[in-house]
């Protein structure tokens, strides 16, 4: 009975190793996407906010979050499809509030998506 066990569980793990192999490539799980550093978040006006960042070269999108909570609790993605894009204005955020702000790289290798670290958080308080 044990011997027929073990063979079960060897032949267990060989199929989860043959699962794995196709789903993500071995030469794609060591993928690092480099991270994108955020430049500056300024209110353009009373409820508008300007956000800038640094070109990543090796990424293919972006993906910024802000919230109202420096946790990023509820907090809303936009996504950016483009390399080339360094600026987005953020539009119908409310008068006396304070937002936080985060960057990172999105990189899409065979339609799987790989991301970067989040940058560094910035904080922007919202005046009249």
């Amino acid at each position: 009975g044990t011997i027929a066990n073990s063979n079960s569980a060897a032949a267990n793990q060989s199929d989860t190793k043959n699962e794995k192999i196709p789903s993500s490539p071995s030469e794609n799980s060591n993928i690092t996407v480099k991270k994108t550093k955020l430049k500056s978040v300024k209110q353009t006006n009373a409820n508008k906010v300007k956000i800038k960042w640094k070109r990543n070269t090796s990424a293919d999108g972006y993906q910024i979050q802000y919230a109202a909570k420096k946790s990023f609790k509820k907090a809303k993605t936009i996504n950016i499809n483009k390399n080339k894009t360094i600026q987005k204005t953020i539009k119908k955020l409310k008068k006396n509030k304070k937002y936080y702000f985060r960057i990172r790289s999105v990189k899409k290798i065979n339609n799987q998506k790989y991301y970067s670290a989040w940058s560094n958080v910035k904080k922007v308080k919202m005046k009249k």
